[in-house]
């Protein structure tokens, strides 16, 4: 007889949106499964390798200067030699120890710090703003110490260093927004 594989489907769909509505009911469950799915986005960040390098020819103790948010990846850090996510969260740290330094000395600050709310948004896009500049110095940093490495800078040192700077910073601002 025939059977309708598409009534198969709506039903079998209808059962996971169930499943589905039944799980995410609790707002801790809904919580805790975003927080998860964000820890592996930026997990799986760091092994998106940049192109146009030989990773053959860096150094075992390439990661010896760099920040130390990929330290806590353990053995993981041979596989992280020029990834998107390199730079990790310490541009963001950075920034938010100097405002909230300068909160407690620029009396404008201080005074924008007691505004309540509003004051605080500020304050935080401030922070993000300062957390930009630092990726981008510190990308531009790890752009030129890696030249040696990279197929392209021979003949294209400038570009190279800024496009390299460019997908750290973006790869830093999107794990920095995770």
């Amino acid at each position: 007889m025939f059977k309708n594989r598409f009534l198969d489907f709506v039903r079998l769909s209808s059962v996971i949106n169930n499943a589905a509505e039944s799980f995410f009911k609790s707002e801790i469950r809904r919580r805790l499964f975003v927080t998860a799915v964000l820890i592996i986005i930026s997990r799986l960040g760091y092994f998106i390798p940049l192109p146009g390098f030989d990773r053959r020819l860096i150094p075992q103790d390439y990661l010896s200067f760099a920040s130390g948010s990929v330290d806590e990846l353990g053995d993981f850090t041979a596989e992280l030699k020029l990834s998107l996510f390199q730079l990790g969260i310490s541009p963001q740290i950075i920034a938010s120890i100097i405002m909230q330094v300068l909160c407690h000395v620029v009396p404008s600050l201080v005074k924008l710090r007691k505004e309540g709310l509003d004051g605080n948004q500020k304050i935080k896009s401030y922070i993000w703003w300062m957390s930009l500049g630092f990726a981008i110095l510190e990308a531009g940093i790890v752009a030129c110490y890696s030249l040696p490495y990279s197929i392209y800078a021979a003949s294209y040192r400038a570009k190279h260093v800024m496009l390299t700077s460019l997908f750290w910073s973006v790869g830093n601002d999107y794990d920095m927004d995770l």
